[in-house]
């Protein structure tokens, strides 16, 4: 199947050729949040925790992070089968388990990452809850790969943060010296983000949706989300693996909680440009274009449509069996024609 998804690489690349103006790769707006002592809710999603002062969304509403980069907090959020093998839970031999916190209704594990464990400059830790449905995983990344991370020879001045419990402090960063390095200045950033983590319940799926600033009609699609991928399916999933689309006809859209909006012109230079290679096809608030069907695995078939708001983007990947070629196709172009981006008007 062709990948319509257009990530910055690319965009510098069709830059270079001359196909789009700078005013594409302006970096957008960060969302406002008005109150930084509220508890920061992912969007869609369940989790929660205290969010440090100056570390807000960048591109996307479950990565969190500060304006140098050298501090960095993401969400993933998926299906829980216990008993079942899953990476979050069952970390490789590179992550060290940790005392694990308690959270009442939830078991949970808490990883520091070896590799980082020594370094002054470097630390990755998580925590991980899960109940018999569900797991989500909140990691902090304290790392100096940033080009403006500046630790030997003066330190980047540490961002103000609060305390577990106290409310945001003035003054509570710790100010490193230049031995301390990126771990003391981020260390009671990170210490609040894992201390304060709580979990809403279940949302149910228009309710995400509409948080993630899509509306679609998916009545009879059986709509679920693993993190920010929302599945669609004609049939109810009857197992675990059915939930994340595996053996069965479904629809996925990856990636729905992505926030970097580019300029309208810029978008509508896109859409003309993928439209010159794939089939334009219209929705009813979008547009959108349509890549050709490919074999999948498995002797499967799948079609993808990127849709295209006045800023904003989206995936919808169809995959299915022969057999179920045109339903699942009407169901694909049903939920696209219905999409719309909530915040376009």
């Amino acid at each position: 199947m062709a990948d319509l998804r257009f990530n910055r690489r690319q965009a510098l690349v069709l830059l270079g050729a001359g196909l789009f103006s700078t005013r594409a790769f302006a970096v957008p707006a960060r969302p406002s949040i008005s109150d930084p002592s509220a508890p920061y809710r992912v969007p869609g999603g369940r989790v929660g925790f205290q969010r440090p002062q100056g570390i807000a969304p960048s591109t996307n509403g479950w990565i969190l992070q500060s304006d140098d980069h050298t501090f960095q907090v993401r969400i993933q959020e998926t299906f829980f089968f216990p008993g079942q093998p899953n990476p979050l839970w069952d970390k490789d031999a590179g992550n060290a388990l940790t005392g694990t916190p308690a959270h009442p209704g939830f078991s949970a594990r808490r990883f520091i990452q070896k590799r980082a464990d020594k370094s002054r400059d470097n630390r990755t830790e998580s925590i991980v809850l899960a109940d018999d449905k569900w797991l989500g995983e909140i990691s902090v990344y304290i790392s100096n790969l940033s080009d403006e991370a500046e630790t030997a020879g003066g330190a980047p001045q540490a961002t103000e943060v609060a305390s577990p419990g106290a409310g945001l402090a003035t003054g509570g960063g710790v100010a490193p010296s230049e031995t301390a390095g990126l771990v003391a200045r981020w260390t009671e950033a990170a210490n609040l983000v894992l201390g304060s983590i709580t979990v809403r319940p279940p949302l149910a799926a228009n309710t995400a949706m509409a948080e993630f600033g899509l509306g679609i009609d998916v009545a009879g699609l059986n709509p679920r989300f693993a993190g920010d991928t929302l599945f669609l399916s004609a049939q109810v999933p009857r197992n675990g693996g059915e939930l994340l689309g595996n053996g069965m006809a479904h629809i996925a859209l990856p990636a729905v909680s992505n926030l970097d909006y580019i300029a309208e012109d810029a978008n509508a230079e896109l859409f003309e440009f993928f439209s010159t290679t794939f089939a334009e096809v219209k929705g009813g608030a979008c547009r959108g274009v349509q890549a050709p069907e490919k074999k999948a695995v498995g002797g499967r078939f799948s079609t993808s449509i990127r849709v295209f708001g006045k800023r904003r983007q989206q995936e919808m990947i169809a995959t299915y069996p022969a057999a179920e070629r045109a339903a699942s196709l009407e169901a694909l172009n049903h939920a696209f024609r219905s999409l719309r981006f909530l915040d376009e008007g």
